[in-house]
């Protein structure tokens, strides 16, 4: 991944099933001036978006409907993106063994910690 620009507000993608919850998760980017890439509320748009658009953080409910996300966080892992699992399960063990060293926050979260996460995730927009 190249260096963001301090000039260009980073993008963060939004992966989230939930619309109060991806709506207050925009509202969130949005007041710290990034960009929003979604909400992707169905997996196979996630994949879509993780795999062809330029992101430079992301945020990723760890079941979409039902489905997991880890496909998901895979691809912005061999990217080189940071990202954020968010769940409402209060168990970890069912995030995969490959995964289970990322950041997770579980819901609901505290929109000061959220976006705490964002600016240490990327600096360069602190």
């Amino acid at each position: 991944m190249t260096q963001p620009d301090p000039a260009i507000p980073p993008r963060v993608l939004v992966v989230e099933d939930t619309a109060l919850v991806a709506m207050l998760i925009e509202t969130v980017i949005e007041d710290m001036g990034w960009t929003l890439v979604g909400p992707a509320a169905r997996l196979q748009d996630a994949l879509a978006v993780a795999r062809d658009e330029a992101i430079d953080v992301a945020i990723i409910d760890v079941d979409l409907n039902g489905e997991p996300s880890w496909d998901v966080a895979h691809i912005l892992r061999d990217r080189g993106v940071p990202f954020l699992f968010t769940t409402g399960y209060s168990d970890a063990s069912m995030i995969p063994a490959g995964l289970r060293t990322s950041p997770m926050m579980g819901k609901p979260f505290q929109v000061r910690d959220l976006e705490r996460w964002l600016r240490d995730a990327v600096p360069a927009h602190a």
